[in-house]
């Protein structure tokens, strides 16, 4: 598997896959016209990674995202459960910043949704 490198944009997160330290990172806005074909090749990485895993960490530090991109935030986060299913260790961390209470929120419902336990950490100013 190789390493994926995206940089942000003003609509897209920046996207970091890094199969070798078990990193899976998510950062910045996500508002995108076409969700589908931006995430479709990070859900088939997913999906590739999850058969051979390791132990993992998971890092989502949105500004904002649109209902689209929850949903197929949603379906990351329920595909990563194989990676403890697995025997490996999974963890994530949601951070916000101190003025933003809804991302914090997202992230606790989210944390419900996928029924796993996740770091809050509040971004350095």
């Amino acid at each position: 598997m190789e390493k994926i490198v995206r940089q942000g944009t003003s609509k897209a997160p920046q996207v970091i896959l890094d199969p070798e330290n078990g990193i899976i990172s998510l950062a910045g806005r996500s508002i995108l016209e076409d969700t589908i074909s931006f995430y479709d090749p990070i859900i088939n990485w997913l999906i590739e990674y999850i058969t051979f895993p390791k132990d993992t960490t998971i890092n989502i530090a949105f500004e904002y995202f649109n209902s689209t991109s929850a949903r197929i935030l949603l379906i990351l986060l329920q595909t990563t459960q194989q990676i403890k299913k697995s025997g490996y260790r999974l963890t994530i961390n949601w951070y916000y910043d101190e003025n933003d209470e809804n991302i914090k929120e997202s992230g606790m419902d989210f944390a419900s949704l996928v029924k796993e336990e996740f770091n809050f950490i509040l971004k350095k100013p």
